[in-house]
């Protein structure tokens, strides 16, 4: 198997349908790509055309007094790095990002002062030379930073929390820097302020709890952090959610070996737990939309696999089979339900389920099913189901009794109510719930081929 092309939408979806439930007891896991973590890390060094990045830095040192000199001179020194693009990655199992400053050129100078300079053009230097010369700098020269991702509370009072890079806690080690640069601390504190704000912390995402105020049980409570290197190389981070009053699992992680499509192109995929789809979202929003039809989460046999719905009241059939003297009459009886069930590709299908007591076989093949679609521009995107035209088929008495009915309820109730039910809570979760600052959150596709899952894109905010 080619480990690569596994990380593709298709194979997400026909792992996460053939696996069931894949979030191990969380509400929601959002996967972001470590890709987009580099680029939100990067925006943090503007670079010129060639694409890279100076660095100045001066020093001085007080010399001794020359014959008859008043004042002591300072030997003043500059070096100049030229860092090249950061390398960003994640740091297997533990939350932190290494930041690799590769030093592309080094450029120095020296002179003397009358006093200590604030700048490389300041009157009171005289330099020794009109330019900064080569500094003979090692291939391999670089500072490597790691910095910790951490989950904090959301500042100002708000409800939720900040996800944050925190620079003040990072470590760093400059490696195959020039002699004249010393061990490199000066150049290792300015990227490592560059980094943060005043405050030590980069903001990579916040999550904001309010805008789940219709829907509680979708209200973030906790939230655990993962980095994981998948089986074909890509760098994801992890979020884990518990909401409402789910309590937090011991352990993170997904099941399921490219929890991001990569080479469809995507930065991020939300999943939601199925039972909170069900039970706290499209059955309470369905049911204050249908008149006769009610529907209720249903969980999976033997506690293994997603969940599902189905409907709370049934069809019934009764009847008496009469063979005159022959035998004794024969009564016959039935309930028949709909599941409506998670597919690799086409949303929830429509079957038949019927009660196991019953003596009577009543067989229905029925093809229907309710795509999530997304529709709207980028920040205004709304989801709702769209449902196919039912195709209903029976043989017998089920034929005879049950298919007007069923057509009538597939076809107009059941569908009309479906297509109309709300998911803007699970829509205002990957839009609104968490925001990435200075980017907009793009869906791409929906699908629910168990757990529920969003794919989709960061692009730059233009009203940032």
């Amino acid at each position: 198997m080619n480990t690569t092309s596994a990380a593709t939408k298709a194979q997400l979806f026909q792992e996460m349908h053939a696996k069931g439930s894949v979030l191990n007891g969380w509400s929601a896991v959002l996967n972001i790509s470590g890709d987009y973590l580099a680029r939100r890390v990067r925006r943090q060094w503007p670079t010129d055309q060639a694409g890279t990045h100076s660095v100045t830095l001066l020093s001085a040192q007080p010399l001794p007094p020359g014959p008859g000199a008043a004042n002591a001179l300072r030997g003043v020194g500059q070096m100049t790095f030229i860092l090249g693009e950061p390398a960003v990655s994640v740091v297997h199992g533990r939350s932190a990002l290494t930041i690799s400053h590769p030093i592309r050129q080094v450029l120095g100078r020296s002179g003397n002062a009358t006093a200590m300079p604030t700048a490389a053009d300041a009157a009171s230097v005289a330099w020794h030379t009109d330019s900064a010369v080569n500094v003979p700098a090692h291939p391999a020269a670089r500072v490597d930073i790691e910095v910790p991702l951490v989950v904090r509370p959301a500042g100002s009072g708000a409800s939720g929390f900040d996800i944050v890079l925190d620079a003040a806690a990072a470590s760093a080690t400059a490696h195959q820097l020039p002699a004249a640069a010393g061990d490199g601390g000066a150049l290792v504190q300015h990227l490592m302020n560059a980094l943060g704000d005043s405050n030590g912390t980069l903001l990579v995402a916040t999550v904001d709890g309010s805008t789940q105020a219709d829907t509680p049980a979708l209200q973030p409570r906790s939230l655990a952090l993962l980095t994981v290197r998948t089986p074909s190389g890509n760098q994801v981070l992890q979020v884990h959610f518990t909401t409402g009053d789910t309590p937090a699992p011991t352990g993170t992680g997904v099941d399921l070996g490219e929890p991001l499509p990569v080479v469809d192109g995507a930065d991020w995929s939300l999943m939601f737990s199925s039972q909170k789809v069900f039970q706290d979202v499209v059955a309470p929003e369905f049911n204050t939309l249908s008149q006769h039809v009610k529907l209720a989460a249903a969980a999976p046999a033997g506690g293994r696999g997603a969940w599902f719905l189905q409907t709370q009241n049934r069809m019934y059939f009764a009847g008496t089979v009469d063979w005159g003297n022959a035998m004794p009459p024969v009564n016959q009886q039935a309930q028949i339900g709909l599941n409506f069930t998670g597919s690799p590709n086409e949303g929830l299908v429509v079957s038949t389920y019927t009660d196991p007591g019953a003596n009577v076989d009543l067989q229905f093949e029925i093809a229907q099913n309710y795509r999530v679609t997304c529709s709207g521009n980028p920040g205004q995107q709304s989801l709702s189901f769209a449902g196919t035209q039912a195709t209903v088929a029976g043989a017998g008495v089920a034929e005879n009794t049950f298919k007007p009915y069923l057509d009538q309820i597939l076809s107009q109730e059941i569908r009309s109510d479906l297509d109309a039910t709300s998911l803007a809570s699970l829509a205002a979760f990957a839009l609104r719930t968490v925001r990435f600052p200075g980017d907009e959150t793009v869906i791409d596709a929906v699908q629910i081929p168990g757990d529920l899952v969003m794919v989709g894109n960061f692009d730059p905010d233009a009203k940032a």
